[in-house]
């Protein structure tokens, strides 16, 4: 007999869902329960993920294998605990419900091919969970010719890329125990909160599969040997190459992110907006039912030559999400790039025919309110 608590099976599924994309809650995928010396573990597999979490230990060692449908009628947010057991062909789940004996009975699964664990796994710092987590909303989420749904892994000098052909997130300097560069699926479950926790991150490969463990939950991807990956290094602009900065002070940072997303043109093909980069840098927006809409970034600076540019919003806004708060440009048609330490994030910009002069009416939004001057009563 195994026992876990409803709330171990709670987590245990929502891993498996974020992780494997299980659509259903009547999904028959096999789920593997494993007493072993280490501890009780979780695991389930498909074609490119494949997922482990382990719990303290039960005292019994045994495996269980039932469908993953079932999980979803037991699990719960308490510590009641669910014995599960066989019986012949069967498997059997009982619990307690307010009080109430709770009893499921199902049909025992035949277990997956489940990847080896790579007998080398090479220690990270916690940092590369986060790194990952942002990677995968750089990825593109349809395949293609080329692997825009993929991150790329690089081992001679530790170099993880993400692009979707748009914008593209790179940093270097980690330690994978490999030389090649290897492409991954980028998996869902690397954004969980049970996996971005303050924990150093333990990779490893073996043929077929990378293997990404931090804490007790273990993600396996599937390598992608078939299709190639863009050139990142060749597009990547050259901050010598750059005509004028703009560098954002926190609070000016803080202002433009929550903005962003209220001004007019959002709901607009590429949510445009115009960076019109001088002494005084302003972004402007509008649309056809919303006058023009400035924002006057009063406490941050630009240095070199006088810039309008159109843009996505989305991009800056994920820039500012990222922590970047000096922003690179060539010229207008030029990728916008922000590179800070060994992370860069660079975008391409929109068609230049979108972007808006100033105008006189237009409504002026600033970003720090006017300081306030003390009088004093004759």
């Amino acid at each position: 007999m195994i026992t876990l608590t409803r709330k171990q099976l709670r987590t245990a599924r929502s891993l498996l869902r974020r992780t494997l994309g299980l659509r259903s809650r009547n999904d028959q995928t096999p789920v593997e329960i494993a007493a072993t010396a280490e501890g009780t573990s979780v695991r389930a597999a498909s074609q490119k993920f494949a997922i482990e979490y382990l719990f303290p230990g039960n005292p019994e060692m045994e495996t269980i294998v039932l469908p993953y449908a079932t999980l979803a009628e037991c699990e719960g947010t308490r510590q009641d605990p669910v014995r599960v057991h066989t019986a012949k062909d069967q498997v059997v789940l009982q619990w307690e419900e307010k009080g109430f004996p709770q009893c499921i009975w199902t049909n025992a699964k035949s277990a997956s091919n489940f990847p080896a664990r790579p007998e080398e796994m090479q220690e990270n710092p916690s940092s590369l969970m986060t790194l990952l987590a942002e990677a995968v909303a750089i990825t593109s989420k349809e395949s293609s010719r080329f692997a825009l749904d993929c991150l790329r892994l690089r081992g001679h000098d530790g170099q993880l890329a993400a692009t979707d052909g748009r914008q593209a997130l790179v940093q270097a300097g980690f330690d994978f125990p490999w030389e090649d560069a290897l492409l991954i699926p980028a998996c869902p479950g690397f954004t969980a909160k049970e996996f971005l926790k303050e924990k150093p991150v333990r990779m490893g490969k073996t043929e077929d599969w990378v293997a990404i463990q931090s804490g007790p939950c273990t993600i396996w991807c599937r390598i992608d040997q078939q299709r190639h990956f863009p050139d990142i290094d060749r597009i990547t602009p050259n901050e010598s190459e750059s005509s004028i900065t703009l560098t954002l002070t926190d609070h000016d940072a803080s202002f433009l992110h929550s903005a962003l997303s209220r001004l007019p043109g959002k709901e607009e093909y590429n949510a445009p907006i115009t960076l019109d980069l001088s002494e005084n840098p302003i972004i402007r927006a509008k649309s056809t039912s919303h006058p023009t809409t400035e924002l006057l970034l009063c406490q941050s600076t630009c240095i070199g030559e006088k810039l309008r540019c159109c843009t996505n919003r989305l991009y800056l806004a994920r820039a500012l999400e990222l922590g970047f708060r000096s922003f690179r440009l060539k010229d207008a048609n030029s990728p916008i790039l922000c590179h800070k330490n060994s992370k860069t994030y660079f975008w391409a910009p929109l068609d230049q025919s979108g972007v808006l002069p100033p105008e006189e009416n237009s409504l002026q939004i600033e970003s720090a309110p006017p300081k306030l001057t003390a009088t004093h009563a004759a």
